[in-house]
């Protein structure tokens, strides 16, 4: 039975169908003679419902079909009637991607794959944006570097487009990647690809408007979800899903892999990559890079294994039912650059003058809209002002490319003071976190960072953005959270003048880098290529 006792708050990254309506995906399909809807729709014997296990949750459903506004309406038990305009906006977003897909095929397969003369054995999959202005790799950087150094372990580093990514704003950029995953692609496999995504879709059409609400087991939620089921099960998704699925299996045919690294699981890319691997028996490493990770079970196919950076993470994962087995403390992997930083922490001044604005994707996730996203900045900036004699610096996520947006606030606002910074790089970060006073996230990894750092650091919270690690950032108190940006210049002067509060912050920093982050000795990089070492000579 669906439901609908949950509060928008309690969703967070989990997948909503399986969420709302349990076993969606095992509802017998009238139009297929009672099957169950897992052996209708599958690629070689594996159901599309697996694929699509992180593609249906809100940070990564397509912000144009208004997926967590309906699904607010449906717990508010309100009336939810089909929409026709974000229908049109779903056929559009369908026809765009797969143009902007084809375009993409086209442009990147000319360029000539640059394979090591040893066949390589050891597969990284990365990311166009991933790879910064010096050509670091942002997560696996120091990984590939020790795998390139064993004489017995070669690196094959493809580099994946995400679908989203707009062909003529990635053309110059992917000359600069090792192999682009487009590079792998064939004519056959396009065909193949072109067939069976026909067929699926065929099958998806042919389905009811019963046997779909059928799926959701209640109408309103039916027509919550109806956008990203139809933008999903559309010929043009299905088509990028089985190439990419199909691309995997010439990788692997083509080169010697006894061992896969990714640093994600909730893409096409990671879940096809999951899906091969697993044919062809060969394990897949997934590497922790966030502070979310324990929050759900990841769900890949055996064999895999999950590096994480402590004990505690283990735990958090082993209560998702992942077997102990599967899972190796190695450190955290994405902290080894911050461990020189350590030694030379900066002192705090006795006034406190910088402070660090630590952003996340909002609008390019679906959690604000562009226009309150620009007013909450307006007015966090206008309430740290209040406070006499500071500098802000705002750093922006990775994901993020609407520096020009920010830098409109700052104009249009007349603020001082204020300097907007876009360069991304680890080392970059770290010496940035360093400079600063106090450090104002909300709510992500860069809590782990700063709190590494031992900078006073204030959470911003709030009911649209749940991450999975909020509960943990409040247990911890190891950071002052605020739900209300009038309430900052108080917090700040606090922060400056209370030493009883700095001094409990202080130990609850401590307390918390020891439990979440484990070992930060700037060796994580190596124990991981240790296992990988060990994995490969298994195999």
């Amino acid at each position: 039975m669906e439901k609908t006792n949950l509060k928008i708050e309690d969703i967070g990254i989990n997948n909503l169908p399986d969420l709302l309506a349990p076993n969606w995906n095992n509802q017998k399909i009238k139009a297929f003679d009672d099957q169950e809807f897992d052996a209708v729709f599958q690629i070689d014997g594996l159901p599309l419902s697996w694929f699509y296990k992180r593609l249906l949750s809100f940070h990564t459903i397509p912000p144009q079909f208004q997926t967590k506004q309906l699904v607010l309406k449906y717990l508010n038990k309100e009336e939810i009637k089909y929409n026709q305009e974000i229908d049109k906006k779903r056929k559009r977003l369908q026809k765009l991607h797969f143009i902007n897909e084809k375009v993409k095929i086209s442009l990147y397969g000319n360029k000539k794959i640059n394979i090591s003369p040893e066949k390589p054995n050891v597969l990284f999959v990365t990311y166009l944006d991933h790879s910064n202005q010096e050509g670091e790799i942002f997560r696996l950087n120091n990984l590939i570097k020790l795998v390139k150094e064993e004489p017995l372990l070669h690196a094959l580093t493809i580099t994946a487009t995400p679908l989203s990514k707009k062909f003529y704003s990635a053309i110059k950029k992917q000359y600069h990647c090792e192999n682009n995953f487009y590079h792998f692609i064939t004519t056959e496999n396009k065909e193949k690809a072109k067939k069976l995504a026909k067929e699926l879709s065929q099958k998806w059409r042919s389905l009811t408007e019963d046997d779909k609400i059928n799926l959701c087991k209640n109408p309103k939620l039916w027509n919550c979800l109806r956008y990203p089921f139809e933008f999903y099960f559309s010929y043009e998704f299905m088509y990028s899903l089985i190439l990419c699925y199909l691309t995997y299996l010439e990788v692997f045919k083509s080169n010697n892999i006894k061992a896969a690294v990714m640093t994600s699981q909730h893409n096409i890319y990671e879940r096809c990559l999951s899906a091969v691997a697993s044919q062809k028996n060969i394990p897949v490493i997934l590497i922790q890079h966030g502070s979310g990770l324990g929050a759900l079970n990841p769900e890949l196919l055996p064999p895999y294994y999950i590096a994480v950076f402590s004990d505690y993470y283990r735990q958090l994962l082993q209560e998702q039912n992942v077997a102990k087995e599967n899972i190796t403390v190695t450190g955290p992997l994405i902290f080894d650059d911050i461990f020189p930083f350590l030694e030379k922490r900066q002192n705090k001044s006795d006034q406190l003058k910088n402070i660090l604005i630590l952003t996340v994707p909002f609008v390019e996730q679906n959690y604000f809209s562009k226009e309150k996203h620009t007013e909450y900045l307006r007015t966090m900036i206008q309430e740290i002002q209040k406070v006499s004699n500071t500098k802000i610096t705002i750093k922006l996520h990775p994901l993020e490319r609407n520096l020009k947006d920010y830098q409109k606030i700052i104009d249009v606002n007349g603020f001082q003071n204020v300097d907007v910074v876009q360069k991304t790089g680890a080392s970059y970060l770290y010496r940035l976190m360093n400079e600063n006073d106090i450090i104002i996230n909300f709510s992500s990894t860069v809590v782990l960072e700063s709190v590494i750092l031992d900078k006073p650091i204030i959470t911003m919270t709030s009911k649209e953005f749940q991450n999975p690690f909020n509960a943990l950032i409040a247990e911890s108190k190891a950071t002052i959270e605020l739900a209300e940006l009038q309430n900052l210049p108080n917090t700040i002067h606090k922060l400056n003048t209370n030493k009883k509060l700095q001094q409990e912050l202080h130990q609850n920093r401590l307390a918390f880098t020891k439990q979440f982050c484990g070992q930060i000795d700037g060796q994580a990089a190596a124990r991981v290529t240790e296992f990988v070492q060990k994995l490969v000579k298994d195999k």
